[in-house]
């Protein structure tokens, strides 16, 4: 059983680019199919660019999408970063 089932998470938010998914080799279509083989139900991406001047409005985007997804739709959470 993998760590995702074991600790019951049924949401994963990333908040990688997709420049840093690049650079990690991470096929994120791909990297979907699995989670949601290893039971996870809502997969958001919400990525946060510390880089740029817009990182404020990202982080409150990412922080209303983890909001959203604990307390409305009762999910454990992995964050992705």
């Amino acid at each position: 059983m993998h760590n995702l089932q074991i600790n019951r998470i049924t949401a994963v938010l990333n908040l990688m680019t997709h420049r840093q998914m690049s650079e990690r080799g991470i096929d994120w279509g791909n990297q979907q199919s699995e989670l949601r083989g290893e039971g996870v139900h809502h997969i958001v991406h919400c990525p946060v660019d510390m880089n740029t001047e817009r990182n404020h409005e990202n982080v409150f985007e990412a922080s209303q999408r983890l909001n959203d997804l604990v307390n409305h739709k009762n999910c454990r959470v992995f964050v992705q970063s």
